[in-house]
């Protein structure tokens, strides 16, 4: 291919622009379907009309020193704002359990690290309240949600009903977790 490939490329193709792919794993990618994401908002819809509540948090978890950033230039349609490429979870990680309210306010976070037991150093530099589990990969554990939840409920102003959004991975389902939050 010659140089100038590209660029005769790009001018046949003026509605496509060069963008950066974000990383997104194959679970993500297969539930994130239009009739998903439609069926999610119009339950979400129907219980903030039908419950008033006094506060609404989302709640997310994000590994930090995993796997390296394997983004990547990619030439896609104009109209697309953000790329993403599929990725391979990087099994050893930290992991940080954040949470936010709809009107801006946060909770300390919960960071769960690989290991067996917890060293009495690894909060020195972390926000105050924020509380360290460990698990056996630094991946979050139905053991450790339940852990995060009761420090959620710790957290938040005292007037109730909230309501809480996370993603439905399976470290989330529990019984302990759903008693805990009614």
């Amino acid at each position: 291919l010659s140089p100038n490939w590209w660029r005769r490329i790009e001018r046949r193709h003026a509605g496509f622009s060069w963008r950066i792919s974000e990383a997104l794993d194959k679970m993500r990618i297969d539930s994130a379907t239009a009739h998903a994401v439609q069926n999610y908002f119009e339950m979400l819809t129907m219980s903030c009309r039908t419950r008033n509540y006094a506060s609404i948090w989302n709640m997310d978890e994000t590994a930090i020193n995993g796997e390296p950033n394997h983004s990547r230039k990619v030439f896609v349609d104009s109209n697309i704002g953000i790329q993403y490429d599929r990725t391979i979870v990087n099994k050893s990680h930290i992991t940080l359990v954040v949470c936010c309210s709809s009107t801006g306010s946060t909770i300390p976070p919960l960071a769960v690290f690989k290991g067996k037991r917890l060293v009495s150093n690894l909060l020195d530099d972390a926000p105050p309240g924020t509380v360290a589990a460990v698990t056996e990969n630094g991946w979050m554990t139905q053991e450790t949600c339940v852990l995060w939840m009761k420090h959620f409920l710790q957290n938040i102003p005292p007037k109730r009903p909230a309501l809480l959004l996370m993603d439905g991975s399976p470290t989330h389902i529990c019984s302990e977790i759903a008693t805990l939050g009614k």
